[in-house]
């Protein structure tokens, strides 16, 4: 209301509004070029049904391109297509597959329940149920996890042997210094396996992948041979290198 009688007042009201948009526009574009593979835009709708930040700061560049009603979204969200809120689709994929988010995190939360268990136990049931709880899963994902230990090509690699040694998760670094995360180990008495777990379907990338594996393992332990293998935790299927 004052500021309605004192034009000098209005003046330094403004240009903080203009300093604070500035100021947050700066830091969009921090946040949106600091991604190399992909970006998520999460925003949030007030209580007035009123777009907020950064919706706020980029609503007109949103308009002209086309912004879509809740029902409209409910429609393309059901039919799986994607929503851009630009003009065209931005194939953001380096691999050239989209890769649904929740499909990512379930295989991750695979990964980290079969990094878990280095070895079939009794109650190996119970075991997993445990995990489970324990990671905080909301996923169905426990027999996926039963199959892939108790898979007829993989199962003896759970299974405790004399000189046997399991490292899940096992790290391990190149000439260049990168770093490298095998899933399961198993260094028997005079052979080493290389176990990688994959879900989604098979690649041949995967393949490369596992050879580099066995050629780092191979640099550690020359005396052993070395073997390596994939599995497909969707499809059941093993890929032997």
């Amino acid at each position: 209301n004052i500021l309605e009688k004192s034009k000098k007042l209005k003046e330094i009201k403004d240009n903080e509004t203009i300093s604070d948009t500035v100021d947050l526009l700066n830091r969009l574009y921090v946040a949106y070029t600091r991604a190399e593979k992909e970006l998520y835009i999460l925003c949030k709708v007030n209580e007035k049904d009123e777009k907020v930040f950064p919706f706020n700061i980029l609503s007109e560049y949103l308009k002209p391109c086309g912004q879509k009603t809740e029902n409209e979204i409910k429609q393309i969200s059901t039919s799986a297509k994607k929503i851009f809120h630009c003009k065209g689709q931005q194939h953001t994929s380096v691999s050239g597959e989209l890769i649904h988010l929740k499909e990512k995190v379930r295989g991750e939360l695979i990964h980290k329940v079969l990094s878990c268990i280095e070895f079939i136990e009794d109650d190996l049931d119970k075991r997993v149920d445990l995990i489970i709880e324990e990671l905080g899963v909301e996923f169905d994902i426990k027999e996926r996890v039963i199959k892939t230990i108790k898979n007829s090509e993989l199962t003896k690699y759970f299974v405790k042997e004399p000189e046997r040694k399991i490292f899940n998760e096992f790290e391990l670094c190149d000439d260049s210094g990168s770093l490298h995360r095998i899933d399961k180990l198993v260094i028997d008495k005079d052979c080493i396996t290389v176990i990688d777990y994959k879900t989604g379907v098979c690649s041949e990338k995967y393949d490369s992948q596992i050879k580099l594996y066995i050629e780092l393992v191979s640099k550690i332990f020359p005396d052993k041979g070395v073997k390596g293998a994939i599995y497909y935790i969707d499809s059941e299927k093993v890929v032997w290198i």
